[in-house]
């Protein structure tokens, strides 16, 4: 788990979109995706129920 990740985590749990998030963390959309994949890759669990528009 890096720093960067936790802070995706943090923004995608806060405002419950990934786009939102990105815009929150300063990163692409599909970069803030790629980080929250490779945590929960590390963690072995997913951490978001994905639905078009949301996440929780």
């Amino acid at each position: 788990m890096t720093l960067t990740q936790l802070a995706c985590f943090l923004a995608v749990a806060r405002t419950g979109h990934f786009t939102k998030a990105a815009r929150e963390v300063h990163l692409a959309q599909p970069s803030l995706s790629r980080q929250i994949l490779a945590l929960e890759k590390s963690l072995g669990a997913s951490l978001f129920h994905r639905a078009r528009g949301t996440s929780r």
